[in-house]
This record gives structure tokens, C-alpha cells and sequence, in this order.
């Protein structure tokens, strides 16, 4: 969708038009993100296998073997940080509002370890896929890294605070 939208920008309002192919990208690729349901939908479907564990198995899927941890450690140390975050999550006394929270930020960083497993399987294939995976790595990484920060932060003043921080247009006179 962001890929489609930068090419609708670089066109401008040409980039609507048919004749260039930009607009059936932007048209498929929104309604790619609604055939399975709305994104938070999706983030529901989600958060359960990645506080399951799911995320650990499937880049073991992935990578081929259960112990790639040594070989990994950037990979090694944001899934701690993710189990910590999901832990961090779980014990808390508003476990379950919380985790609803939160949940968009744990499934990021499930996402972000499991495409690094992706783009380390094809770098170990392919040479030229290395610098994929570095941009990968120093681009999302620090991204997903500040979301888990955020939900180890504990703070809920946004929800808590919300007719504050965002109180009632008043009605004209």
C-alpha cells in the first residue's frame, strides 16, 4: 500500500488516471488489507500465536533448525525482547486490557523477527539478498525495538486520560 501510494505521489493526480497501472496497485493493494477482515481484526487473529509462542517456531521452520540463536544474535535479542514484552504484558493486574493495547506492537515485532528469518534464509542463498537483509535489520529493527519499549513503559494515560487529551469539539452558539 505505501509503495502504491509513493508512486500515486510521484505521478500526482496523472497517477489516478488509467493509464498508468499505479491506480489498480493502489486499488488491489487496499483491498488486500480488507478481503481477511480490518487490520485490527487481523492484529486479534494474531496476538494469540504470538503470545503462544508461534513466532520461535516458525523461524525455526524457517531457518531449518530449533537452535539458531548463536548464529542470530540481532534476531536473538529482539525476540528476548518480545518474550520479555509478553511476559511484561501477562502479569500484569489489567492483563487483558492491556494485552489489547499492546497487542499491534507484539504482532510488529512477531512480524519483523519472522520476515528477518525470510530475508536470512534467502541471504544464506543468494549474496546479493545481504543488503536486504542489513536494511532489514538497522531499518525495522529499532522501529519494533521502540513499540516494545513503549509497551514495557506500562503507560495507559492515552486511554486513561483520553476526554482530556482529546475532549468534545464545543457545540457553537
Amino acid at each position: 500500500m505505501r509503495n502504491a501510494q509513493g508512486a500515486i505521489a510521484v505521478l500526482g493526480g496523472s497517477g489516478f488516471m488509467k493509464d498508468y497501472p499505479c491506480e489498480r496497485y493502489l486499488r488491489d493493494s487496499r483491498i488486500t488489507t480488507i478481503y481477511e477482515g480490518t487490520s485490527q481484526l487481523q492484529v486479534v487473529a494474531a496476538i494469540a500465536g504470538v503470545t503462544g509462542g508461534l513466532v520461535k517456531e516458525v523461524i525455526a521452520d524457517i531457518l531449518g533448525k530449533e537452535d539458531w540463536h548463536g548464529e542470530h544474535p540481532r534476531m536473538t535479542k529482539l525476540l528476548k525482547a518480545l518474550d520479555d514484552a509478553i511476559e511484561y504484558v501477562k502479569g500484569r493486574e489489567d492483563s487483558k486490557t492491556y494485552h489489547d493495547l499492546s497487542a499491534r506492537k507484539l504482532v510488529d515485532a512477531g512480524i519483523a523477527l519472522i520476515v528477518a528469518a525470510l530475508f536470512v534464509k534467502a541471504a544464506e542463498k543468494y549474496d546479493y539478498k545481504k543488503p536486504a537483509l542489513d536494511f532489514w535489520l538497522n531499518m525495522e529493527f529499532p522501529r519494533v525495538r521502540a513499540g516494545l519499549e513503549q509497551v514495557m513503559s506500562g503507560y495507559v494515560g492515552s486511554t486513561a486520560d483520553f476526554e482530556t487529551l482529546a475532549p468534545a469539539v464545543p457545540a457553537e452558539d
